[in-house]
């Protein structure tokens, strides 16, 4: 019997231990532990803002939402799944069980903390342990985590892991939006914003194999349209103004790394609207143990 699951898992500043925890049990006469693949990457949710909390003069905080996802089959039957926490020294904590849910995909949001004021690499948690559970008392279980990345509008970065992650560098017009409104939910207080078309914001990275990168950017109904290039080619076109207006900027666009340095490219498209970028975010070379694949 096959049981597909998602979560939805917050990766903060610093995501930086990789390994794999296998695990196995016996009981009745199915002694074999399920077969559990997990998905080697983890990919943003898009339309999610990020978290973060700003202690000026610096941002202390940041967290995005990624999405991780898993599947498995076992002769038994799969009565439950548990997801664990993992810590920068190892410890696992029980975040939910999920008992016998629907084949479609789950998701749910799991918390990790980053606290630049600490040092930079203070972490609560640095990871996501799935343990698969049959019906017959045989568990297997699977670990991924990654480094995280995030640069401000000028440029700043913070958070650590493998990835190297530089700019924005900008040309064309542009301008600076300030805020100090809570609910307009700049980082650093910060936003660049442009209204002329053909006006460029660009980011190198240095990335392991199955990094992401992602906008967040400002959606409204008087936003223009973008598009991205990723070393010279248009991987995405996006309509800001096609969700209408959002609170505070989102992650608009996921783009999937393969290992090596790249450039990541964000034009202007249209006479029209404006378009304001606010940040960049970066997950490096997620790793997991027992077995990885697509799902």
């Amino acid at each position: 019997m096959r049981r597909a699951r998602s979560i939805a898992l917050v990766g903060v500043g610093a995501l930086g231990i990789a390994g794999m925890v296998s695990g196995t049990a016996s009981a009745g006469t199915d002694l074999t532990p399920p077969h559990l693949v997990g998905q080697q990457h983890l990919a943003f949710n898009l339309g999610e803002a990020l978290a973060f909390t700003d202690d000026l003069p610096s941002v202390n905080y940041v967290s995005a939402s990624v999405r991780f996802g898993w599947k498995q089959d076992d002769e038994s039957g799969i009565c439950s799944d548990n997801v664990y926490g993992v810590n920068k020294l190892g410890e696992t904590t029980l975040t939910v069980t999920l008992t016998d849910p629907p084949a479609a995909p789950r998701f749910f949001t799991y918390v990790n903390s980053y606290d630049g004021s600490q040092g930079g690499d203070t972490q609560v948690a640095t990871g996501v342990r799935i343990d698969a559970n049959d019906c017959a008392g045989n568990t297997a279980s699977w670990f991924t985590s990654s480094g995280f990345a995030v640069a401000d509008d000028a440029g700043a970065v913070g958070g650590n892991g493998s990835a190297s992650l530089q700019g924005p560098v900008y040309r064309g017009d542009w301008t600076v939006r300030t805020s100090t409104v809570p609910i307009e939910g700049f980082l650093e207080n910060t936003a660049h914003s442009s209204t002329q078309r053909g006006a460029r914001a660009a980011v190198a990275v240095d990335v392991d194999a199955g990094s992401h990168l992602g906008l967040v950017m400002s959606e409204s109904y008087r936003a223009g349209r973008v598009k991205v290039l990723l070393d010279g080619n248009v991987v995405r076109r996006i309509d800001l103004a096609a969700r209408g207006n959002r609170v505070s900027p989102r992650v608009v666009t996921d783009i999937r790394l393969s290992a090596g340095t790249h450039r990541v490219v964000l034009v202007k498209a249209s006479e029209a609207g404006s378009i304001t970028l606010d940040a960049v975010v970066l997950t490096s070379g997620a790793v997991g143990g027992h077995e990885s694949g697509p799902l």
